[in-house]
């Protein structure tokens, strides 16, 4: 009898202990498999830790990503320059970075490698793309835009800005002669923006600076007059900013140097940076970069881009806009930025007050009627209390980017003509009042940029008699003049 309960307590024990492998067994078949996104970081550590070729302190293979970069060890610059807030350093903080590294290169290994075009995915929202394809990229920084004011001012006229818009016929091609509103809120975005800097693994880089891999196509550009080649030169980590137009002076300094500045930022010291050494602007800034500690006085970190190359990276960190529906959207410029560029080029640079009233001389567009322009602005008599305010010219190409910032800083009033010598009013201090003279062919970069920079924007009026020849309406400059005098502040 007690043999009996014993071996009846025994098949239970067992039939208990079926049941429980039975349900387990039964959660492995019907469990889907493990999904990591960026907010799963202490459980994607964990994961990783667990891979053999990742669990010891012995592993040293082709994979190895550099440690320079944490959330303890930030670049000194970005506290010295107060831009800490306008980066995201959530994987540097968590240990995740390097995990998520790590196992990525592991993936991508033993892939024969090729630059054929084949027909590849086009990817618009890289978040979206690498959320879902992990063994293809990894987002490093995320960080949200500053907002913009909750309504942009349209740019105040010598008259209103129907007649000007109507004088200059940009009613169909001007944003604020579009809009048609008391205010901008197209540039009042309602959606929150983000700057994505991401690391895309066995990445190349074609001659109009196209990212793509295997399957994938990111940064669609324009590459109709690029070069047909078959020179690839490998790398371990590249840094791509190169852009068809990066030459000019305008795209420079809004696209292409906040990029530059965010993945010095947030890559490691191992990634290196696609420039190319042989154009003025660019070398230029480069030399003030490595003033301001961005850049190492050896250059190290730099490699001259060759457009008849190529290149191909373990990966490829690259930063942009996110979200954005259309091309257009793309152009459209963010505080954030302009706020990363002041600080970082030009606030070790403050020195004097405001001072000066800049008219901008340019070398690509000559006013016709510039000594009519220059004798009108003198005629309009400052208020007392601003008699020290005194004229200066700003004479594109001459002097040192640094000279350009400090004249620019010292600025009131700058008058200058639609064109790229006018990009330095980002280097002004925020209040400043910018007048540009248009033309029937002008676009609003720098009516964003004012805006962008908390600057008081004016649209004066002028037309084109050539390509190279603008003609000013200098009754518009003067009411303009007389109205701005009586706003001006006395700070």
């Amino acid at each position: 009898m007690i043999l009996f309960k014993r071996l009846r307590t025994l098949v239970f024990f067992c039939l208990v202990l079926l049941l429980i492998l039975l349900v387990f067994c039964f959660r492995l078949i019907i469990q889907k498999p493990l999904k990591l996104t960026t907010n799963d970081v202490y459980e994607y550590i964990d994961d990783v830790k667990d891979i053999s070729i990742f669990a010891t302190d012995n592993y040293h293979g082709p994979y190895n990503i550099s440690k320079t970069i944490s959330f303890k060890n930030m670049k000194s610059w970005l506290v010295l320059y107060c831009i800490t807030h306008l980066f995201d350093y959530r994987w540097f903080e968590t240990g995740a970075y390097e995990w998520h590294l790590q196992r990525m290169y592991a993936l991508n290994n033993n892939k024969k490698l090729t630059t054929g075009i084949k027909s590849k995915i086009f990817v618009n929202d890289i978040l979206t793309y690498l959320n879902h394809h992990l063994e293809q990229g990894v987002i490093i920084d995320s960080a949200q835009h500053l907002f913009n004011p909750l309504f942009h001012p349209m740019p105040q006229t010598g008259s209103s800005l129907d007649y000007t818009c109507t004088e200059m016929k940009l009613t169909d091609s001007y944003l604020p002669c579009k809009t048609r509103r008391p205010e901008i809120v197209s540039l009042s975005s309602l959606t929150t923006t983000y700057t994505l800097t991401a690391g895309i693994y066995d990445a190349f880089i074609d001659t109009c600076g196209t990212i793509y891999t295997q399957i994938a196509q990111f940064l669609k550009r324009d590459c109709s007059n690029s070069v047909i080649t078959t020179k690839t030169s490998h790398y371990n980590e590249l840094i791509n900013v190169i852009n068809v137009h990066m030459t000019n002076p305008t795209c420079f300094v809004v696209q292409i140097l906040p990029k530059i500045i965010r993945l010095l930022a947030v890559t490691p010291e191992s990634a290196l940076l696609l420039l190319p050494s042989n154009v003025k602007i660019i070398e230029e800034y480069v030399n003030v970069l490595i003033e301001r500690g961005l850049i190492d006085k050896n250059r190290t970190r730099l490699i001259n881009y060759e457009s008849n190359k190529i290149y191909h990276a373990n990966v490829v960190y690259h930063s942009e806009n996110a979200p954005y529906t259309t091309i257009l959207e793309q152009y459209r410029y963010h505080r954030s930025d302009m706020q990363l560029l002041h600080r970082t080029l030009s606030n070790v640079l403050v020195q004097k007050s405001r001072d000066l009233i800049i008219i901008i001389k340019s070398h690509t567009k000559v006013v016709s009627n510039y000594n009519n322009l220059i004798q009108t602005i003198n005629q309009v008599i400052l208020p007392g209390n601003f008699d020290y305010l005194k004229i200066q010219e700003f004479i594109a190409n001459e002097g040192h980017i640094n000279e350009h910032i400090k004249q620019f800083q010292r600025a009131r009033i700058v008058i200058g003509i639609h064109g790229d010598e006018l990009v330095n009013i980002i280097y002004c201090k925020p209040g400043i009042h910018v007048i540009e003279i248009g033309h029937e062919q002008m676009s609003d970069v720098y009516f964003q940029i004012a805006t962008h920079s908390n600057h008081k924007y004016w649209l004066a009026i002028g037309h084109k008699e050539t390509e190279e020849k603008i003609f000013v309406d200098t009754a518009d400059i003067r009411n303009i003049l007389l109205k701005l005098y009586s706003e001006i502040d006395n700070r």
